[in-house]
């Protein structure tokens, strides 16, 4: 059977794992007075005036558009367009976000941080946008904007309502639980680990199969698999679907267990690739394939599941795989041929 790479599917679950962080400890979200901050940014309100486009379920870009307005920085048509996004899961690109604020002269910095890089923050006139932990596993969005001796002061995304929280519980968080944007002039991309996955994960949503493949040498030269699970995966998809390299990949199969979608695509792409049929089809018959799930497979995983559906006749699943793919990505090698063979 033939392995062939072809255009991304966009994963949403992929993308939520890179955002989520893993076992985060819960947090109460505080009410604030209406007493201000001892210490905050000029005009605050400026962040809640602001009136986002942009409506995709990550508030983060909300978030990121609210620090373009209140830096006088708004994105105009043009410039919006220049931003990668992909509609079906709603995600738009930090890092073409990020660029264009650079251009502008207002350099944001996605990294890893806590209470005294806000407080540095504030203190400097700088809003942050951020991210932390709340119970359930859940995290919440947010932008600082001032402290006192005891809290830290934020709108709360998407609505901006005013909350607090105590620095002694920002204190209890281990590190890269909270992560920041903050307005860095002296730093670079190559001062934080933070953006690097943001870095990753973008490219790969792009497809780029030579920048990506650029990111995994230095996660390998770097031996980054141990600071962060997000490296794993996708050193596991860049040697399945770009350069596949099976020996490369079955060392950390179990290590992407808790993504069940993708490790079964992974178990079902490894034999397909060794063109191992019998194995490929015990992995293909542990995968869910019905309609709802078939968008957060890759094209190529849809491809050789409809491919070998069809040699082993199972004509349903073959025509509902292949049907599928013909919708989202008709130009696929093969896929003319192996839907004329469902037709005969």
């Amino acid at each position: 059977m033939t392995f062939i790479r072809h255009t991304v599917v966009f994963s949403f679950i992929l993308t939520m794992l890179l955002l989520v962080g893993c076992n985060p400890k819960p947090v109460q979200i505080e009410e604030t007075t209406e007493e201000l901050p001892e210490f905050l940014i000029d005009n605050p309100k400026k962040l809640v005036e602001a009136n986002p486009t942009i409506q995709e379920s990550d508030l983060l870009l909300q978030g990121l558009e609210r620090l373009s307005h209140y830096y006088d920085s708004v994105f105009d048509q043009s410039e919006r367009a220049q931003i990668f996004n992909v509609p079906e899961t709603g995600y738009s690109s930090y890092i073409d976000y990020l660029e264009i604020m650079l251009s502008k002269g207002k350099p944001i910095l996605p990294m890893y941080g806590g209470t005294e890089d806000i407080k540095r923050q504030i203190d400097e006139g700088h809003p942050v946008l951020a991210v932390f932990p709340l119970s359930g596993g859940m995290e919440a969005q947010t932008v600082f904007y001032g402290y006192d001796d005891d809290s830290l002061f934020y709108y709360h995304l998407p609505n901006m309502n005013e909350r607090s929280v105590s620095i002694e519980r920002m204190n209890s968080y281990e590190e890269k639980e909270v992560k920041l944007f903050m307005y860095e002039e002296g730093l670079t991309e190559l001062d934080s680990d933070y953006y690097f996955l943001l870095y990753i994960r973008d490219i790969y949503l792009k497809d780029d199969s030579e920048l990506l493949g650029q990111a995994i040498e230095r996660i390998e030269k770097e031996n980054l698999f141990e600071q962060d699970d997000a490296y794993i995966r996708f050193y596991v998809l860049y040697y399945t679907f770009y350069d596949p390299q099976p020996e490369l990949v079955e060392p950390y199969v179990e290590e992407i267990s808790y993504s069940p979608i993708l490790y079964a695509e992974i178990n079902f792409m490894l034999p397909v690739i060794k063109g191992d049929d019998e194995q490929a089809l015990e992995a293909m018959s542990k995968m869910n394939l019905s309609v709802a799930q078939l968008p957060m497979y890759r094209d190529d995983t849809i491809y050789h599941v409809g491919v070998l559906a069809l040699e082993n006749d199972r004509m349903e699943l073959a025509r509902t795989t292949l049907q599928f793919l013909n919708e989202r990505s008709p130009d696929f090698p093969g896929l003319a041929e192996a839907l004329a063979r469902v037709e005969e």
